[in-house]
């Protein structure tokens, strides 16, 4: 892939990019307790230890959906929105980005649970 560096040093974690989330699996290993990141290709082991490993899935919850609907929706009322006045944009804009950081935060929660 292009313009991807690999910047780490051996043994330390690896949170993939967006670019990459449909060819990465995470894989938890019982054996040392360790969460690791395969590509589509690779067995399901553990990068640790080599044991086998579970693979995990992991949803999203609603929050995390409509907070960026909430966002997209503000975004579009502002660019094609008959709203003229600085004062009522810059109030729409904060009050979005406070419901979607709520909600954000809440599916954050969720998903920790």
């Amino acid at each position: 892939m292009r313009g991807l560096r690999d910047e780490r040093s051996p043994g330390e974690g690896f949170c993939p990019g967006p670019a990459l989330a449909p060819f990465v699996r995470y894989v938890y290993c019982h054996e040392c307790g360790n969460v690791s990141t395969n590509i589509w290709v690779e067995r399901n082991v553990c990068t640790s230890c080599g044991h086998a490993a579970e693979r995990m899935a992991l949803g999203r919850p609603w929050q995390s959906y409509v907070s960026s609907a909430i966002l997209l929706i503000a975004t579009g009322v502002l660019i094609f929105g008959p709203i003229m006045d600085p004062l009522q944009r810059t109030v729409l804009v904060i009050a979005a980005l406070v419901v979607a950081f709520a909600l954000s935060s809440w599916s954050l929660k969720v998903s920790k649970e």
